[in-house]
């Protein structure tokens, strides 16, 4: 048994002819019994800690976002595996049906700026305050109401805590400043994207910080155990007043411009975590600032937030790369410095640079952030992206690494592989091997894929299909029918540029030349390696495995002698933390 001073502990332990499942909390006896479900052999006689004190998720594409209408998507089904992989709280807000009150509202057919705001609902997507009663559709607000609290029931039945991730301050519609015309705010949408401009209410308005702290008082009301509230700011139709980022330029009112950007914000932030933290003594306000706000305006933030507000840091990249140490590791630093305990958020097995393909697995990039983890004493982590949906993609080796991972280091993580591979593959022998080497060398491939910057980052639509369109010298010449196996499908105008060059995003430019001529190089050298490896699966190369020693590791032996040195002449073989990782 764990020692006593142990926050955290699971034991499933066979007595007699009895199974035994244990654990520090009910929700620790119930991710002890469903790994146990999915693979007694493994989990039972096993006693676990966790590495990490807090696992949400945030951002969950299938659960909440735009995933969510994919065929054979079951809500219960994807929350049972959120607990199963061993989260201890969920993101549970989303439109209830697809668009939400944007996309239904439209005035204009061709404004695709509305799909970005079908995401992470605003606090007035499911309550009305004393400042909008009448303002959105009763029956709309029923609906997403009824939705998120039935995310919360089945998240509680999992034990699991249930948590909100929100773009806030977000527009509001126009019918409200009709109502209100001196509580308008900031400019939030794009200019490049949005047929209209979409204003956010006043933040630096005391009348909208009670309007806030109204909507969340009554949100706790019905779901009082709300664990966190993630306010993901600077997008998708939100915005601080007055900070560099905003797409619209630095705007706001007057007096958001007699404050400061860390003055405005600790205001808010400190309106939601006041109203809340007396229903939920653990309720906290994360603010998830994002590349758009500037280091000096984020150093401010994080100087002014208030006490029990904290912020989220993405370290951990997405789900095909990152891991480096870097500016992340930087925000971490200075947010300690400043007395904030920051969250980190980390891509698992979701993300969107292998779109249109769901559930692509890099687990070497998995390691390598886990390590860094590690390194920098992170105990609180966000999994960005949510997971990918078991009945969509029922064989996500990322997903069991990371279930692996917060209980314990994976010193072998080929050993690890080869058990699931032959657990999947039914123990069937031949076919686990050839599955790990499947697994290593599609790593590998996707390692040789260069990436251009942070927002093209995957060999995905984005770049699989774009960058290789063919070569046109007048694009416009051509008509939606012949650009469209190439065309770039994004929310952004039907006329933008941006669909057709790569060089544009929404009228901004994205690339400088040398940034192209760079990524050009990289493709020539990266995507074609002059060296080949043979698959262990082939005895022609490889011979069978001993049959004088256990079959794993004969099989390990076999992978290893069959991994052709890489370019430095290292193994290119997927390596545990402490001996280095494939290039």
């Amino acid at each position: 048994m764990p020692s006593s001073g142990t926050p955290e502990w699971e034991v499933t332990w066979r007595c007699g002819d009895g199974l035994v499942i244990a654990g520090s909390s009910p929700r620790n006896v119930c991710h002890a019994a469903l790994p146990w479900i999915d693979n007694p052999a493994a989990e039972t006689g096993r006693v676990s800690t966790f590495a990490f004190v807090e696992r949400f998720t945030i951002w969950d594409s299938a659960l909440n976002q735009w995933y969510r209408n994919s065929r054979k998507f079951d809500r219960r089904r994807h929350i049972q595996e959120i607990a199963r992989l061993g989260h201890t709280g969920m993101e549970v807000n989303r439109y209830a049906g697809a668009g939400g009150y944007w996309v239904n509202s439209g005035r204009f057919k061709d404004d695709s700026y509305a799909w970005y705001l079908s995401y992470a609902p605003a606090l007035d997507a499911f309550v009305e305050t004393s400042l909008t009663e009448g303002l959105y559709p009763g029956e709309e607000l029923a609906a997403n109401r009824a939705d998120l609290l039935g995310s919360v029931k089945i998240a509680r039945e999992y034990g699991l805590k249930p948590g909100l991730v929100c773009y806030e301050p977000r527009c509001v519609p126009e019918t409200v400043f009709d109502r209100h015309p001196g509580l308008r705010g900031a400019r939030v949408d794009h200019p490049g994207r949005s047929l209209e401009p979409r204003y956010a209410l006043d933040i630096a308005n005391p009348r909208v910080l009670v309007h806030y702290g109204e909507a969340l008082t009554r949100l706790m009301q019905a779901i009082p155990d709300l664990r966190y509230l993630v306010l993901w700011t600077e997008d998708s139709g939100s915005g601080i007043p007055f900070t560099e980022g905003l797409y619209a330029g630095p705007n706001g009112s007057w007096r958001a411009r007699s404050s400061t950007v860390g003055g405005t914000v600790a205001d808010f932030t400190r309106a939601l975590q006041d109203a809340d933290r007396k229903i939920n003594p653990e309720f906290e306000v994360v603010m998830k600032i994002g590349w758009e706000c500037r280091d000096h305006e984020r150093r401010e933030i994080t100087a002014s937030l208030p006490p029990g507000a904290t912020l989220a840091h993405d370290i951990g990249g997405r789900a095909l790369t990152g891991g480096e140490a870097g500016h992340g590791e930087t925000q971490v630093r200075e947010s300690r410095e400043r007395g904030v305990n920051p969250y980190v958020s980390v891509a698992v097995g979701a993300s969107w640079e292998p779109e249109p393909i769901v559930g692509i697995v890099r687990p070497s990039v998995l390691l390598r952030k886990f390590a860094h983890l590690r390194r920098l004493g992170i105990k609180r982590i966000f999994t960005e992206g949510g997971i990918a949906s078991p009945l969509q993609c029922p064989y996500q080796l990322s997903q069991e690494l990371f279930a692996e991972l917060i209980r314990s280091e994976v010193r072998d993580p080929e050993i690890l592989f080869l058990d699931i591979a032959e657990r999947w593959c039914e123990g069937n022998q031949r076919a686990a091997v050839m599955l790990a080497d499947a697994w290593r060398t599609g790593d590998e491939a996707i390692g040789k894929w260069p990436l251009l910057n942070w927002y093209h980052a995957g060999a995905g639509q984005t770049q699989g299909l774009w960058i290789s369109r063919p070569i046109v010298p007048d694009i416009s010449r051509l008509d939606a029918r012949e650009r469209r196996a190439w065309e770039r499908q994004l929310f952004t105008l039907p006329w933008d540029i941006g669909r057709l060059n790569i060089v544009f995003e929404s009228g901004i430019r994205m690339y400088e030349d040398e940034q192209l001529e760079q990524a050009v190089r990289g493709y020539d050298s990266g995507m074609s390696p002059a060296w080949k490896r043979p698959s262990p699966s082939s005895t022609r190369h490889c011979g069978k495995p001993d049959r004088g020693r256990s079959w794993r590791t004969s099989a390990i032996a076999t992978l290893r002698s069959c991994s052709a040195p890489g370019p430095s002449g290292t193994s290119s073989r997927l390596k545990p933390p402490s001996t280095g990782f494939s290039p």
